[in-house]
């Protein structure tokens, strides 16, 4: 998947978990994770290469092993308190560090689900195996929609659902009754 179809399917997420218990922070972290884990690769300038590029990691291995965005996302109330307390201790400032860490756990997570469903797909068992899950549903560039659109979609139904006093507010009531009606 492109960086723009990562961006779109996260930041639908992000919309979702933000309106649903208004935690910014969560939802700050889900969109910076959005890319994590291809820019974790660190990509770097090679005149040596095809395109001009190098990756210090190899693409689609360990950033890309689901284990150890799972680990990150349950250890992010530990990481919390070590960070507090190593780093904002004397600032006498608490930052909801955590919920940024699980966010941004979450991001790759859905990252990783997105990159499953391409043909390539992602490590299962062992990071650098050969053995890996992919649905082939799209290929990177192309038939992205199947997977960003139907996302759009349904964060969009379901903010609509549970937002319709927002819309009323710019719409007259009439217009806002007779789109009720014809939805439901």
């Amino acid at each position: 998947m492109t960086k723009n179809g990562h961006f779109i399917t996260n930041s639908c997420f992000a919309a979702l978990t933000y309106w649903s218990n208004e935690n910014g922070w969560f939802a700050l972290g889900v969109i910076a994770g959005a890319l994590a884990p291809d820019y974790l690769e660190i990509t770097f300038r090679n005149p040596f290469s095809k395109n001009g590029y190098s990756r210090t990691i190899p693409h689609r291995t360990i950033t890309h092993w689901w284990p150890l965005w799972l680990i990150l996302w349950y250890y992010a109330p530990p990481l919390e308190q070590w960070v507090a307390y190593v780093f904002l201790a004397s600032f006498g400032v608490s930052l909801y560090i955590g919920q940024l860490i699980a966010g941004y756990a979450v991001g790759g997570i859905i990252h990783l689900i997105c990159d499953a469903f391409s043909p390539s797909g992602i490590p299962t068992y062992l990071p650098f195996s050969a053995t890996r899950i992919g649905a082939g549903l799209y290929t990177t560039g192309k038939n992205e929609w199947r997977i960003v659109m139907p996302m759009a979609i349904l964060s969009g139904l379901f903010l609509y659902s549970q937002n319709t006093f927002v819309i009323s507010q710019f719409l007259p009531s009439r217009w806002v009754q007779t789109i009720l009606q014809l939805i439901t």
